[in-house]
């Protein structure tokens, strides 16, 4: 014997759960925006804005090759020099330009180099 089913299984999403997901969204950007404006997660609610202005001259650019051969400010400089160069010239920033061809083993030392001389800030652009 067969027996017949009036219920027939629904293939939408069930809508009464969807205001308990929007509540759950909320409570967590009202959290994380309150922990941030308090200091409690590090970041700001004003990113992209900038920081204070660099000094003139307080940004290194060092250029990198896929020999090795480094460039600092647009002069020559051998990479053991480095060091001494940066003890006479103050700078806060480098903005260091390697390809994507130029081998580790040329950059990792000169990022050493920045630290020991104070120079926490870096970034990287392509060539």
């Amino acid at each position: 014997m067969k027996l017949r089913s009036t219920e027939r299984a629904s293939g939408g999403v069930p809508a009464s759960s969807m205001a308990d997901i929007a509540f759950l969204l909320i409570i967590f950007f009202l959290t994380t925006a309150v922990s941030v404006s308090t200091g409690l997660l590090p970041g700001s609610l004003q990113q992209g804005q900038g920081g204070p202005p660099l000094e003139q001259g307080a940004v290194l650019h060092l250029v990198i090759d896929q020999a090795g051969n480094l460039k600092a400010d647009g002069q020559d400089l051998p990479p053991r020099d480095l060091e001494s160069w940066l003890g006479k010239h103050r700078k806060s920033l480098a903005l260091i330009q390697a390809g994507g061809t130029t081998a580790w083993k040329h950059i990792g030392p000169v990022l050493a180099t920045l630290r020991k001389a104070g120079i926490k800030r870096y970034a990287f652009e392509d060539e």
